[in-house]
């Protein structure tokens, strides 16, 4: 998983510039979110792109990208996260991630 989050971050820059992304692709980052601890600066589904895009950015306080953050991820130290990242994915399937692309599929598999 480490190596595929690695090529991830190639495309990183490519999802910051959507105006609009493909719905699946914003639900599975804010899952991905809540997963690392940003719950209070998400609202369940009515989350501003915007502010998801911001989230994509480097934390400047740790240094931290996104990649790294998903890469030190310990779900042993996550514990609403886990029952509301479990919530949020409900509904969404692999099969339904690996048909809207390779970044969709990998942010489901690291999520789920």
């Amino acid at each position: 998983m480490e190596h595929r989050l690695s090529c991830f971050k190639s495309e990183l820059a490519e999802i910051k510039g959507y105006q609009h992304p493909p719905p699946l692709l914003r639900d599975l980052l804010e899952v991905i979110f809540v997963l690392l601890g940003h719950r209070p600066v998400l609202r369940s589904r009515g989350c501003e792109w915007a502010v998801l895009r911001r989230l994509l950015e480097p934390n400047p306080a740790k240094q931290e990208s996104l990649v790294s953050q998903m890469a030190s991820f310990d779900a042993a130290r996550a514990g609403d996260e886990l029952l509301l990242a479990g919530q949020l994915l409900c509904g969404v399937s692999r099969e339904s991630a690996q048909h809207a692309g390779e970044v969709s599929s990998l942010l489901f598999a690291w999520a789920s």
